[in-house]
């Protein structure tokens, strides 16, 4: 059974890991959002429910926010036309991030000319 991936980040600070740690399946739960904070992960977000637990929280931890668009592989963030409300949600938070970063998952990152990349990227960029 494979842990959550907040229990791998936890892992990581034990052995004395400081550089920033990006927990890219985001946080599910208010105990994880909890801990989250108390560990200073940066935080992915690609559901409406992780904005709702962030609005939800009493937290004063601000964190690092990365906003995942979801540019064509249909697993995992926010399509372009939910992109403009989640932004907005987030920008408004009663505690405001430290930071809000964007992202995507490419299918060819490593195919830069592949037309599939080349129309994530436009997808991203717009």
């Amino acid at each position: 059974m494979e842990l959550p991936r907040i229990d791998e980040g936890m892992a990581l600070r034990a052995a004395g890991i400081t550089q920033p740690i990006v927990l890219l399946e985001g946080i599910f739960t208010s105990d994880e959002l909890a801990e989250a904070a108390l560990r200073s992960f940066d935080l992915v977000v690609h559901d409406a429910r992780q904005i709702e637990l962030l609005e939800k929280s009493q937290t004063a931890h601000a964190f690092v926010l990365w906003l995942k668009i979801d540019t064509g592989m249909n697993r995992l963030g926010f399509r372009s036309e939910e992109f403009s409300a989640a932004l907005a949600r987030l920008q408004r938070l009663s505690t405001p991030p430290r930071e809000l970063r964007l992202l995507t998952h490419l299918a060819r990152a490593d195919e830069r000319d592949d037309s599939a990349t080349r129309e994530q990227l436009a997808r991203f960029d717009a």
